[in-house]
C-alpha cells in the first residue's frame, strides 16, 4: 500500500468489521483521519444503531462527513457500476476529494474503483499495514477474531496474508 498524501475515503463494511473485532482505532492510527459520505453514515451510525460501528461512527473524532458536490453521481455510479449506493457514494466522494485511497471490501465496488482510478484497499491491506507499522501485534489472532465474530472475509484471502508474513494458517 502505498503512503497516504490526501484523504483516505471509507465505506461501510470496513468500518463495522474493524469495529466488530475491537480495531475500530486502527485507520485513526495509521491515517489521522478519515472520511465518509452521508449515505456511509447513513448506513452505519442510524440503520445499523446498536451494531458494530454505529456508536464509533456516530462519535469518533477522526471520522468526518465528506460533501459529494454532485450528488446525482451516486445515482449514475450505482447504476453504470452495479453497486450499492454506499459504495457509489464512497466512489464519488473519492473522485471529489481527490482521495489517496478508498477502502472497501465489496468487489464490485472495488473492481468499480479500480476503473475509475481511484487507488482502492480492503480491510485486509488496513489490517496488513498496521501490522507492518506496529499497531496490530498479532495478525493472525485478528484474522481468527474475524472469522469467529464475522467471516465476512474468507479464509483464503486471509490465508493469502498469513502466507505473505510467514505465519501459520487458519481453518
Amino acid at each position: 500500500m502505498k503512503p497516504a498524501t490526501g484523504p483516505i475515503v471509507s465505506n461501510a463494511s470496513p468500518l463495522i468489521l474493524l469495529s466488530g473485532i475491537g480495531r475500530f482505532g486502527l485507520p485513526e492510527s495509521l491515517f489521522g483521519s478519515v472520511l465518509i459520505a452521508e449515505e456511509v453514515r447513513t448506513e452505519v451510525a442510524i440503520r445499523g444503531a446498536g451494531r458494530p460501528g454505529a456508536i464509533e461512527v456516530a462519535t469518533s473524532a477522526f471520522i468526518r462527513i465528506g460533501i459529494i458536490p454532485e450528488p446525482t453521481t451516486v445515482q449514475r455510479l450505482s447504476k453504470s457500476c452495479g453497486i450499492g449506493a454506499g459504495e457509489a457514494a464512497t466512489l464519488a466522494l473519492a473522485q471529489a476529494v481527490q482521495a489517496s485511497m478508498a477502502i472497501i471490501d465489496d468487489r464490485r465496488g472495488r473492481a468499480a474503483a479500480a476503473a475509475l482510478g481511484i487507488p482502492v484497499a480492503g480491510t485486509v491491506a488496513v489490517l496488513e499495514l498496521a501490522h507492518e507499522r506496529g499497531f496490530l501485534p498479532d495478525l493472525r489472532e485478528t484474522y481468527l477474531r474475524i472469522r469467529s465474530s464475522t467471516g465476512w472475509i474468507a479464509a483464503d484471502l486471509l490465508n493469502a496474508s498469513l502466507e505473505r508474513f510467514r505465519l501459520p494458517r487458519i481453518q
